[in-house]
């Protein structure tokens, strides 16, 4: 028995869909999932750090998909890389709904040289975050113009 070659390429989404605008990365990794994208891998998490390093491991490309916070207007999309994260970071308390595990992440993949070749992280601002399922209307009215930049970014259109 074969093992299936890794792309190159993966998205990762981080949320939790039963809280509201948190769900941003797994939605739109169905909307990949019912569209594929060739060359990529799909990979849903909920934020452990560990778990976000092993699937990015050995990548040229990482997308890390989830709602981000930076202080701006609901349904703002985000896309950011390493750098703009770690700018972000300095200016903020988070990035990310999941933030403490992806700055982990970003850290300890620094520290054993585990980052993909390039990393972006796409988002939405989220409007809110409380328990519940469904997007806010603005945040909804943002999700085919991030599901597009995702589709650009993992087959090299951004």
């Amino acid at each position: 028995m074969r093992c299936r070659e890794r792309q190159s390429t993966v998205i990762i989404a981080i949320g939790n869909t039963l809280r509201r605008d948190d769900g941003v990365g797994p939605l739109v990794l169905d909307a990949c999932r019912y569209e594929p994208i060739p060359g990529c891998d799909l990979v849903e998490l909920d934020g452990d750090s560990t778990s976000v390093i092993e699937a990015w491991r050995d990548r040229d490309l990482a997308i890390v998909v989830d709602a981000v916070c930076t202080g701006s207007e609901a349904g703002t999309v985000h896309d950011l890389t390493i750098d703009e994260l770690a700018d972000v970071q300095a200016a903020t308390t988070a990035t990310s709904s999941h933030f403490a595990g992806l700055a982990e992440a970003l850290a300890l993949g620094r520290t054993l040289d585990r980052l993909p070749s390039t990393l972006r992280v796409l988002g939405i601002e989220p409007g809110d975050l409380k328990h519940g399922f469904g997007l806010s209307p603005s945040v909804a009215a943002s999700m085919n113009d991030l599901e597009a930049r995702v589709r650009a970014a993992a087959t090299g259109n951004s």
